[in-house]
């Protein structure tokens, strides 16, 4: 009777694969809005100019990945006196059933339909 969490999976529920869908799409559509603008204006693609607009169009997912990496190694260092490593790993703060990312059971979340199995692999 194994407690997991969907840290990691959240791309692949509904909701996880819109969001990541909509991020992408608003990022490529801003790289491409910049590179037709440098066409029209100049005859040729700043290579820099649409980096810098990547970047910008994609700071918010970077930040939230970066937010999400510190809370994982939180999660993950052991505690002092723990005489067991991984003992600390259930009361993540990920995790928790306070969170936004409840624990679940083994086989709870593909039962649950949450999974988006529309995707082809």
């Amino acid at each position: 009777d194994e407690e997991l969490c969907i840290r990691g999976l959240e791309a692949k529920t509904k909701r996880g694969a819109r969001r990541r869908r909509r991020n992408i799409e608003r990022a490529i559509d801003v790289v491409f809005i910049e590179q037709e603008r440098q066409w029209d204006i100049n005859g040729f693609n700043d290579a820099l100019a649409l980096a810098r607009m990547y970047k910008k169009a994609t700071a918010q997912c970077s930040m939230q990945a970066w937010i999400t990496a510190q809370k994982d190694a939180q999660a993950v260092q052991p505690r002092v006196g723990d005489s067991d490593p991984g003992a600390n790993i259930k009361s993540c703060s990920i995790c928790t059933p306070t969170s936004h990312q409840p624990i679940m059971r083994r086989g709870s979340l593909a039962s649950q339909g949450s999974v988006d199995s529309s995707r082809s692999k």
